[in-house]
C-alpha cells in the first residue's frame, strides 16, 4: 500500500487506491519546477503549517498501471534518511491525480547557476563534500540515483544542498537488466555512451561534470548540445580509454582515433584552480569506471582536509509568485543584492 508509507512495490492502478481528499490538509500556493516526472507545487500543511513540496505524479495509461518510476522513488525515499538527500513524508492519492509529499526546498542548483550565481572556491567545495556525502550514503545501500544534474539539486537559504527526483534511481545489481537511457548527455558518463555495463560510478562521474561546472564558466561539457558533441568533449579532454574496451557495442562506431589526455592541462589553465581540487577532478572523470575515485574516497580526499568559515550567498525565500522578468533584468536584480550567509563547516573543510 502507497497511503502510509507501508510500501509494497508491485504493478497496481490508480482506481486500486484509497483515495483520499488533498485539500483537506494542504493549500497549494503556487507550482515551482516542472519535471520529466510530474510537476512540482509549494504548498503548505494546514494542520502545522509547514512548508512542503507536493510532487504531483504524471499518470500513465489506466492499462499500464501506476507509474513504475514513481514506484521507485517512494519505494527508495522511504527507505532512506540523510541530510543531503530531500525527505519523504507521505503519498496522497486522489481519484484521478496522484502526489508524493517532500521536504521544501527554496531552489535548486540549475536555477542559481543560470542566474548567474557565483560561487567562491570555497564555497564550491562545501557544495561538493555534501553532494559526495549523498552520493555516499547511497551507494553504501547499493543506490544509484542515474540522474545527478543541476536540477536534482536542492538549495536552500542556509547553503545546504539535497539531491532529489528518484524517479531514474535504482537498486544495482550485476544480474538487472541496464537501460542505457539515463542522464542527459552533458552528465553521461563515458561506459554508458559505450554500451557498456555500469555501476554506482556513473554518479560520481555525474558530480565530476558538475564540479567542473561551479569552477569553468562556461563547462566545455555543458556547452556541448546532441550527444556525439558530449561524447566528443570527453575524449578531448579525458581522452581514448588504454584498457580494452574495443569490444564495447559501441566502440568502434563512437572512437576513430586515439587522443592524449588534457583535462588536468585545461584545469591548470583556470584561475585559482588549486592542485588539490584539480587531482580530485581528475580523479572523479577518469574513463575507467574500475579505477574511477569512490565518492566514499572522495570525502577523504586532501581537498576536502582544510577547515574554512564559509559565507554563501543569500537568495530570497519568495512568498509571491515571481512575475518573470527577463534573464537579463532578473541577474542586474540579484547583483544589486550581495547579501552573503555563514556557513561552519565542522566535519571538514
Amino acid at each position: 500500500m502507497l497511503g502510509n508509507l507501508d510500501v509494497k512495490i508491485c504493478r497496481t492502478t490508480t482506481s486500486q487506491l484509497s483515495a483520499q481528499d488533498l485539500d483537506e490538509t494542504y493549500i497549494i500556493q503556487r507550482p515551482v519546477g516542472q519535471g520529466k516526472y510530474g510537476q512540482v507545487f509549494r504548498a503548505q500543511n494546514k494542520l502545522n503549517k509547514q512548508i512542503v513540496a507536493l510532487k504531483k505524479i504524471k499518470q500513465e495509461k489506466e492499462a499500464n498501471g501506476f507509474p513504475r518510476t514513481a514506484m521507485r522513488e517512494i519505494h527508495l525515499l522511504s527507505s532512506i534518511k540523510h541530510q543531503n538527500i530531500v525527505s519523504f513524508q507521505e503519498v496522497v492519492v486522489q481519484s484521478k491525480n496522484t502526489y508524493l509529499v517532500l521536504e521544501y526546498m527554496d531552489t535548486d542548483l540549475h536555477n542559481l547557476l543560470q542566474r548567474r550565481i557565483v560561487f567562491s572556491l570555497d564555497q564550491v567545495r562545501y557544495l561538493m563534500y555534501q553532494i559526495l556525502e549523498a552520493l555516499s550514503y547511497l551507494h553504501s545501500r547499493n543506490v544509484y540515483h542515474r540522474d545527478l544534474k543541476p536540477n536534482n539539486i536542492l538549495y536552500n537559504v542556509k547553503g545546504q544542498v539535497k539531491i532529489c527526483d528518484f524517479g531514474m534511481a535504482n537498486e544495482y545489481s550485476k544480474k538487472r537488466p541496464q537501460t542505457k537511457r539515463i542522464l542527459v548527455p552533458q552528465y553521461r558518463a563515458p561506459e554508458i555512451y559505450l554500451g557498456g555495463q555500469y555501476d554506482c560510478s556513473v554518479d560520481v562521474w555525474s558530480a565530476g561534470i558538475l564540479f567542473l561546472e561551479l569552477i569553468v564558466k562556461p563547462s566545455p561539457f555543458v556547452l556541448a548540445k546532441s550527444e556525439s558533441q558530449c561524447f566528443s568533449k570527453i575524449i578531448d579532454l579525458c581522452g581514448t580509454p588504454t584498457e580494452d574496451v574495443s569490444s564495447l557495442p559501441l566502440y568502434h562506431e563512437l572512437i576513430n582515433e586515439p587522443k592524449e589526455r588534457t583535462l588536468r592541462k585545461y584545469l591548470h589553465a583556470q584561475q585559482n584552480a588549486m592542485p588539490q581540487l584539480i587531482d580530485l577532478i581528475d580523479k572523479m572523470l577518469t574513463l575507467n569506471p574500475a579505477k574511477r575515485i569512490t565518492a566514499k574516497e572522495a570525502l577523504k580526499h586532501q581537498y576536502f582536509q582544510t577547515r574554512i568559515f564559509v559565507m554563501m550567498p543569500v537568495i530570497e525565500q519568495d512568498a509571491q509568485p515571481p512575475k518573470d522578468p527577463p534573464i537579463q533584468k532578473k541577474v542586474k536584480q540579484e547583483q544589486q543584492k550581495p547579501l552573503l550567509q555563514g556557513i561552519k563547516i565542522n566535519k571538514c573543510m
